[in-house]
């Protein structure tokens, strides 16, 4: 008996000491090292992916990253080869890496300082979309076209450091996106708009100005159309003239483009063409004109 009680005792101290060990183990987190921290970068690549509803992101406004070598002349004219042969190509609203609605200005501003012609004290005034918090800066980029030495310009609006419009002067956006290419690259539009002026100052000159717009991609273009000779007594055909229109505008979700379209009015209602019949028209290099109803300019 008195052997059993010894037994006993031993059998407690036993499971008594295997408690005081476990109640001792603490957790050790992973320590965070530099290599599961995410890096900010903003280069033209094919990896970023475009959303057609991208979402307004907010933020914290204070995030700065460290600056990009700045290039030289001709690595900028390496750099700008790239981005107007799309090497680097990245789709509408997505320009050069940069997406309205979700690439913050940090991310944009870190990219754009590689170039000398980027100056963030060059601002606009206005906004390209309805807004009263914006920041509008101005960038001029190289004239693609040999023996052009003039800058184009792209203009970008900010909002709570998220990018949230991007536009191309009239000049550039018709070097890069011309009538044929965008509907090559984007197919039918979802509208097709026009406004029908009369003169050009004090010269009376028959023009129309053919917006086009894919409204779930946010992509806005324009492009002029002067008078030529026509068969019809009813109608004006109008001819595209490829160096003059209206900028290329991107946005995003949530926006609205701060442009007048009341006067503006629907091309099917003065002109045989829809949406369907004048993207087949114009997706080919070589097609310029159409006829529109005498109507139209009343």
């Amino acid at each position: 008996m008195k052997k059993n009680s010894i037994y006993l005792i031993i059998l407690v101290f036993l499971i008594i000491g295997c408690t005081i060990v476990n109640n001792s183990v603490e957790e050790i987190s992973t320590p965070i090292t530099s290599s599961s921290i995410p890096s900010l970068t903003l280069l033209p690549t094919n990896t970023i992916a475009v959303s057609p509803t991208p979402q307004i992101i907010q933020p914290t406004p204070t995030i700065y990253l460290s600056p990009l070598p700045t290039l030289s002349f001709e690595q900028e004219e390496v750099m700008f080869y790239r981005f107007y042969n799309f090497i680097d190509q990245c789709r509408l609203p997505c320009l050069w890496g940069i997406t309205p609605g979700l690439t913050t200005w940090a991310e944009t501003k870190q990219f754009l300082e590689q170039f000398d012609y980027f100056d963030t004290n060059n601002k606009a005034s206005w906004s390209i979309t309805k807004t009263t918090n914006f920041d509008t800066y101005g960038w001029a980029v190289h004239n693609p076209n040999a023996g052009e030495d003039f800058a184009l310009s792209i203009l970008i609006e900010v909002q709570n450091n998220i990018v949230t419009a991007i536009l191309l002067d009239h000049q550039l956006s018709k070097i890069l996106f011309p009538l044929h290419r965008l509907f090559e690259e984007y197919g039918e539009p979802s509208k097709v708009l026009f406004d029908a002026p009369k003169n050009v100052g004090s010269i009376e000159v028959y023009f129309v100005d053919v917006f086009v717009l894919y409204e779930d991609s946010y992509i806005f273009s324009g492009y002029r159309f002067y008078e030529y000779a026509s068969t019809n007594p009813e109608s004006r055909r109008v001819c595209l003239h490829e160096s003059l229109g209206e900028p290329l505008i991107l946005w995003s979700s949530g926006n609205e483009l701060n442009r007048d379209f009341s006067k503006s009015k629907l091309l099917s209602n003065f002109s045989e063409e829809n949406e369907k019949t004048f993207y087949e028209r114009f997706k080919y290099k070589g097609n310029k004109c159409f006829e529109v109803s005498k109507s139209a300019w009343d």
